[in-house]
């Protein structure tokens, strides 16, 4: 409880979580951060200090996006409710969605990588600062022609397809509508082995 004014131990020592005329009663507990001071606080110190201690968290979410990608949520623990937070991101593209400790971002289809960053101001708060990369993952290219034979016998085996190499792909998947068909292979290359009851595509 905060009550201003002057410690009068009237020349005795003082105790800290015990009483000096009952040496074996203590305060159940833990008692740390002891300070004295030679003046009284105003309310407004007290809480300076008792909130110097609420150490904001680091930003909770992933740190890999791809252009495009929305409803991306990110996070910090919350200190508590007189805390403004301001979110920033360095990059280009994002749209912010803030909602005090939490925050949805939008990648737009160009968006870049930067670094989402947090800062916490409050009345009775020292400034607090956290910030994570984030690296934004280029759209592949678009597909082009598949190049290989329109037209194959059932039984045929080993008959080859490819498209030019997709720029910013990781991985290509291909796919068949018929029926009968083995394809192999995760490339911008594949071989298609049909059976002897390989049905078209439709």
């Amino acid at each position: 409880m905060y009550k201003p004014g002057i410690i009068d131990h009237f020349g005795n020592d003082i105790y800290i979580g015990n009483f000096r005329n009952f040496p074996n009663a203590f305060t159940p507990g833990v008692i740390d951060d002891i300070k004295i001071y030679n003046r009284a606080l105003s309310m407004e110190e007290i809480l300076k200090l008792y909130y110097a201690n609420c150490a904001l968290t680091t930003i909770n979410g992933v740190t890999e996006v791809c252009q495009g990608q929305k409803q991306v949520s990110f996070y910090v623990n919350p200190i508590y409710e007189d805390v403004s937070y301001t979110w920033n991101y360095s990059g280009t593209g994002t749209v912010i969605h803030e909602n005090r400790n939490n925050i949805i971002i939008d990648f737009s289809n160009n968006a870049s990588s930067g670094n989402l960053s947090v800062t916490i101001t409050g009345e009775n708060i020292i400034p607090q600062y956290r910030s994570i990369p984030i690296h934004v993952n280029f759209l592949p290219s678009d597909a082009g022609t598949i190049s290989g034979e329109a037209v194959v016998c059932q039984g045929n085996t080993g008959v080859t397809y490819s498209v030019p190499v997709i720029g910013n792909s990781a991985s290509y998947i291909w796919n068949y509508t018929g029926s009968g068909a083995t394809i192999s292979g995760n490339s911008s290359s594949i071989s298609i082995d049909f059976s002897d009851q390989a049905t078209m595509e439709i």
